[in-house]
């Protein structure tokens, strides 16, 4: 909103209608997932604001296209207008060697361009001292050198171009006018509708994250003394699994070698299955260490995307089912 108002680059327009668009419906939904009645409050009222500054930007842009259609439609013109009558008056005076007509077409000229200078310069500063330069260059400043350049000319064809000048003028002064009261009601509204709203809008953005910040100081070691303790839970768990599964492997073994001798079976026999269980064993074995590294992989993979969490600045949560916080950055 400001690069258009500054540069008056309508592109600037569509980035400021996709932004406010995002957010105001980051508010809303906010809004909607917030339980504490003062955080509910501050974020009503910041939707409220967007919305009051939505409308107080749409009013700027319009002064401001009021601004470049009197300035396009008007001005420029007329002004244009103004140099063609005053440099005809001198051309011609200068050919029929009417001297005084066309050094007062001169002058008249000069104060011109100086007007239309200071003009652009208030646009651009909006200071009233140019606003008032133009007005002594162009608007009463301005009469009597008018005033002694129609008395001076004669000629029929000059005369119609003073008259055309001197329309061009009431039209142009008309318009500075207008314009002058455009940008000077557009600065108004920017100082006491506009600037107070942002100024309220980021006070309520900060106090709602400094009121969720506090909160989440207090549940984020929790969360994170919660975290570990479940993943040692897991860790022993499996370590468990796997010693209650060798030590069954081992008494199953015992048992079949046993019943094997038992029933009577050649030596070389026993010798075979022994070696097929010995190989059942070792694939148990390698069942065990890639339990191992998978447990040790979780681990690595917690600390990383916790230390992940831990350095962004944005507050990053995770809440089950029944709004219980499981995870949470220090941020």
């Amino acid at each position: 909103a400001e690069s258009f108002l500054k540069t008056r680059d309508e592109r600037q327009l569509d980035i400021y209608g996709q932004r406010f668009e995002n957010a105001s419906r980051f508010a809303a939904e906010q809004f909607e997932t917030l339980k504490d009645p003062k955080r509910r409050e501050l974020s009503g009222e910041l939707v409220r604001n967007l919305e009051r500054y939505d409308r107080a930007n749409r009013n700027l842009f319009e002064l401001m296209w009021r601004r470049e259609t009197l300035l396009q439609q008007t001005l420029n013109p007329e002004g244009s207008r103004m140099r063609a009558d005053l440099t005809k008056i001198m051309v011609s005076a200068n050919r029929d060697s009417d001297s005084e007509a066309a050094y007062l077409a001169g002058r008249a000229l000069e104060r011109l361009l100086l007007g239309r200078l200071y003009l652009f310069k208030f646009l651009d500063e909006n200071q009233v001292a140019d606003a008032e330069r133009v007005r002594s260059e162009l608007g009463e400043g301005f009469s009597q050198d008018f005033d002694e350049m129609v008395a001076s000319i004669e000629n029929a064809e000059r005369k119609e171009l003073v008259t055309d000048f001197s329309e061009a003028r009431s039209i142009y002064l008309a318009a500075f006018e207008e314009i002058v009261d455009t940008i000077q009601t557009r600065n108004q509204r920017i100082a006491q509708e506009l600037e107070p709203l942002n100024r309220s809008i980021a006070e309520s953005s900060e106090e709602i994250k400094l009121s969720l910040k506090a909160d989440q100081d207090r549940l984020g070691p929790r969360v994170q003394r919660g975290n570990a303790a479940t993943l040692r839970a897991v860790l022993i768990g499996a370590l468990a699994a796997i010693v209650i599964a060798s030590l069954i492997a081992f008494s199953f073994t015992r048992a079949i070698t046993k019943s094997l001798r038992d029933l009577g079976l050649s030596q070389a026999k026993t010798a075979q299955l022994s070696r097929e269980i010995s190989k059942s064993e070792e694939a148990l074995v390698k069942v065990t260490e890639d339990a191992d590294q998978n447990a040790a992989e979780l681990h690595r993979s917690q600390v990383l995307m916790q230390g992940l969490l831990d350095q962004t600045d944005a507050v990053i949560y995770v809440k089950d089912l029944d709004g219980r916080y499981m995870l949470v950055n220090r941020e």
